[in-house]
C-alpha cells in the first residue's frame, strides 16, 4: 500500500484527506493518505527525513512550506522560481520538490470567471503560498500589485525578488493610497488576534474593494468581515486543484482530464 500524508500547523480543519480518499477509489488505487500535526521547522524535517522508507510523497502546507524548500534534494523549475515547496514525491529515496499553488490558484481564478486584468490588486501576506500568488499574477495577469503585512522588510525583499524577474510591472507596498476597482487576495492565517485585525481592517480600502479571494477554505476571520462589504471567494478550488496536481505527480498521470470535478468537490462537502 502507498502511504501520503499532509504535514501543517494547525491541520485538524484539512479537506486534503477527503479528496485523495475520493481520488484513490476512483482510480482504483490502493493507498492511504492522512494528516500529520507538527510542532515546529524542526520536527517536520526530522519528520520527512526519518520516514522516507515509510511514505511516498507528502503534502506541506503552513507554516512549512518555506522548510520544505529548503530541506528536499531536488527542486522543480517552478518551486525554485517561487521559493516554496508545497508537494514532495519520494523517488529513489530522494526527496523532489514541487510547487502546486500556482497551478492551485491559476484553475480557480478560471474555473470561478474572476476577472484580473487591470485591476488594482491587494495581497495580504508574504509567506509561501503569498509568493505563489504573487508570481501568478505577474506571469498570467496584467495588473497592479500591492502587498500588505507587518515586515516591510520581507515584503520588500520579495518586491526586490519580483521586479528582477519581472521587470516594468507594477508591484509596490499597499500604502493605503488605492481608490478603486480593488481585488483583495487574503494569503494570511485563518486566526489573527483581534487587535491585529482590527488594525488591519481599518487600513484596508473595504468601500473600494468589488471581490475578495480568500485562500483559505475555511472562513477566516478577515473574510467573515469582509463578506459584509464584497463578495467573498473562499480557497477550495484552489485546494482541490492542488490536490489533483499532486497527485498527477505521484502517479504521472493527468487526473483532471477523467474525475468528474463537480462530483469530487460534493464529496468533501
Amino acid at each position: 500500500m502507498k502511504k501520503f500524508c499532509v504535514i501543517g500547523n494547525p491541520i485538524s480543519h484539512s479537506l486534503s484527506p477527503a479528496i485523495f480518499k475520493y481520488l484513490f477509489k476512483f482510480f482504483n488505487i490502493n493507498a492511504n493518505y492522512h494528516s500529520v500535526f507538527l510542532d515546529n521547522d524542526k520536527s517536520m524535517i526530522d519528520f520527512i527525513n526519518n520516514n522516507i522508507g515509510l511514505y511516498n510523497g507528502y503534502n506541506i502546507t503552513a507554516p512549512f512550506k518555506n522548510t520544505a524548500f529548503n530541506a528536499v534534494d531536488e527542486l522543480d523549475p517552478l518551486s525554485a522560481e517561487l521559493g516554496s515547496v508545497n508537494c514532495i514525491n519520494i523517488d529513489n529515496l530522494k526527496l523532489l520538490g514541487f510547487n502546486t499553488d500556482h497551478y492551485g490558484f491559476i484553475n480557480m481564478i478560471t474555473s470561478n470567471q474572476i476577472q484580473l486584468n487591470n485591476k488594482k490588486i491587494i495581497v495580504l501576506g508574504y509567506g509561501g503560498a503569498a509568493r505563489a500568488v504573487i508570481f501568478s499574477l505577474l506571469k498570467e495577469y496584467n495588473c497592479d500589485i500591492y502587498i500588505y503585512g507587518r515586515d516591510f522588510n520581507k515584503i520588500n525583499n520579495l518586491i526586490k525578488k519580483a521586479q528582477h524577474q519581472y521587470g516594468g510591472r507594477t508591484i509596490s507596498m499597499y500604502n493605503n493610497t488605492i481608490t478603486n476597482d480593488v481585488v483583495l487576495i487574503n494569503c494570511l492565517p485563518l486566526k489573527i488576534d483581534s487587535n491585529n485585525l482590527n488594525s488591519l481592517l481599518s487600513y484596508l480600502p473595504i468601500s473600494t474593494i468589488n471581490t475578495c479571494i480568500d485562500i483559505n477554505y475555511v472562513e477566516s476571520d478577515i473574510s467573515l468581515e469582509i463578506k459584509k462589504s464584497c463578495k467573498v471567494i473562499s480557497g477550495l478550488d484552489m485546494l482541490i486543484y492542488q490536490a489533483l496536481k499532486s497527485f498527477d505527480i505521484w502517479f504521472n498521470c493527468t487526473s483532471l482530464e477523467k474525475i468528474n470535478y463537480l462530483d469530487l468537490k460534493k464529496s468533501i462537502l
